[in-house]
């Protein structure tokens, strides 16, 4: 495999959404729901898979701009944005399932009773089923499309794989309006990109070699299987062992694996230490 799971033209929203919405397909055909219409329970089934990992995506990616967060290892931030989200999922799980025999408003303590007893039910397979569905990109696995080479057996991108259609960068319109700015540097995160500007930063759900595609190959370069640069932000390169690390203009220490060494040697290294922190 290679670390490359060869799949299509099956992007990261398409996968999560997508097997959602089977899940939801799944139960509905098993479980059902003898109370209502088969369109009605279909309906239900689906909105109670659908919308917790809607919430799920929104929550990882919200909690990525926290900068504790952000330096966790990537079990514990799925575990951290997996309760987050069945949390969030737990009142629209119970009126999904219990609206016509919610406790009144006036009976406080039995509709928190209900409301805790929901999040303690729905929390242990939201949570599984997210991390199982992690679970390829945490073991190095990546979504490429049939016919596709791996990223980082090239050193270079054809200009004119880049130029062919003038492309519009679709992933930076995906960042919030504060920190539209040039970019820094790209990285992948599991099934995000982690994109740093001038302004700041933020994860969108994006695939980083489709991000590059989008990009002037005159702009930047990719680095590493999961980092992009721009060039202009490069302050020195230095050689570490068979590899090597850039350092960017915002103090940031950049890996560059051993096939793209060679090609960054071009830039300053004097103001560079051997062994950057």
């Amino acid at each position: 495999m290679n670390g490359h799971f060869t799949i299509g033209e099956l992007g990261a929203k398409t996968y999560f959404l997508g097997t959602a919405s089977v899940l939801g397909l799944v139960f509905w055909f098993i479980a059902g729901d003898d109370l209502l219409s088969p369109l009605a329970s279909f309906l239900k089934w689906q909105a109670q898979t659908l919308l917790p990992m809607v919430l799920l995506l929104l929550s990882h990616i919200s909690l990525h701009q926290n900068a504790y967060f952000d330096q966790l290892p990537p079990w514990i931030k799925l575990i951290v944005s997996g309760l987050v989200g069945a949390l969030l999922f737990s009142p629209i799980a119970l009126l999904i399932d219990y609206l016509p025999a919610l406790p009144t408003s006036s009976d406080q303590v039995a509709l928190l009773r209900a409301l805790a007893n929901e999040w303690l039910a729905v929390t242990p397979p939201i949570v599984l089923v997210w991390l199982a569905m992690n679970l390829p990109w945490i073991r190095g696995f990546r979504l490429i499309k049939v016919g596709e080479t791996k990223t980082e057996d090239r050193q270079t991108t054809p200009a004119s794989e880049h130029k062919s259609a003038s492309r519009q960068s679709v992933f930076l319109e995906l960042l919030p309006r504060n920190i539209q700015a040039p970019l820094i540097y790209l990285k992948a995160e599991l099934h995000y990109i982690s994109v740093t500007t001038t302004k700041g930063k933020a994860l969108v759900l994006y695939n980083l070699k489709d991000a590059i595609k989008e990009l002037d190959p005159e702009l930047g370069s990719q680095c590493h299987r999961s980092y992009w640069v721009n060039f202009s932000h490069i302050e020195c390169f230095s050689k570490t062992g068979r590899e090597g690390k850039i350092t960017l203009s915002n103090g940031t220490h950049i890996p560059v694996s051993r096939r793209y060494r060679d090609y960054f040697a071009k830039f300053p290294t004097e103001s560079c230490t051997a062994e950057p922190p």
